[in-house]
């Protein structure tokens, strides 16, 4: 037998809660799969670009990708609390800004010296033979 949890729950405000939470739920993993997507296709792109023998080379696959990761996660901070929080001071409270920004300014530098190896990597790999070179067309 089945039965509605709206015939279950009769205070129609609990009702609500719980179906909000459900969908909280439901978007949170729908977001989480698609950011998961996200990363593993930028996971197999840098994959791609290294000798997948060198400790060294795998590492920064890890840790861009982790770096990628932990910017996604400040951000989704940001966007909950807001760009100004406020900030109790004695019995003052100040209006600061968030302190991810400052976390995700720090993570953007380091994304940006990984880059800088990933794309020497991506210069210096050879060209798919089935690829035309359109170089000479863009120079």
């Amino acid at each position: 037998m089945q039965v509605d949890l709206q015939e279950i729950i009769t205070d129609i405000n609990y009702y609500l809660s719980i179906m909000d939470e459900i969908s909280e739920n439901s978007n949170e993993k729908k977001d989480k799969t698609e950011n998961e997507k996200t990363n593993d296709s930028l996971f197999q792109e840098l994959l791609s670009l290294v000798d997948k023998n060198s400790p060294s080379e795998l590492e920064k696959v890890y840790r861009y990708c982790s770096l990628v990761s932990n910017f996604e996660n400040l951000s989704k901070a940001i966007d909950k609390a807001g760009v100004m929080i406020l900030v109790s001071s004695g019995e003052n409270e100040i209006k600061k800004p968030h302190p991810a920004i400052a976390e995700k300014v720090k993570i953007n530098a380091a994304l940006i010296k990984l880059d800088e190896f990933f794309e020497e990597k991506r210069t210096s790999k050879p060209k798919n033979s089935g690829e035309k070179d359109w170089s000479k067309f863009t120079k």
